[in-house]
């Protein structure tokens, strides 16, 4: 059902495409939810960007820590994999290279 959902959304055009670049797999094209919020603290100085993609979990199965995302021109790590919800999303939090 979820990936119904996210089909449905990425043809409506409110979705991001990104690059996969696994360690252990190969690597493939993904369809996203993708988030960039400011990281604030001390009376909101901005100290980073939080970066994360929320997706289908069975897309992002194998998806660890150290593998690669590209979109367009800009390359990121995987930091942190969580499940969410019922365990049918899946979000990762990227740094930036």
């Amino acid at each position: 059902m979820i990936e119904q959902i996210y089909q449905a959304a990425a043809r409506a055009g409110l979705l991001k495409s990104v690059r996969w670049i696994s360690r252990t797999q190969s690597s493939k094209t993904l369809w996203v939810e993708w988030r960039e919020s400011d990281d604030s603290m001390l009376h909101n100085l901005v100290v980073g960007t939080d970066i994360t993609m929320t997706g289908p979990s069975a897309e992002f199965a194998g998806i660890a820590q150290g593998d690669r995302i590209v979109m367009g021109r800009r390359e990121f790590n995987v930091r942190d994999v969580r499940l969410i919800h019922d365990g049918s999303e899946t979000r990762v939090t990227l740094a930036s290279l």
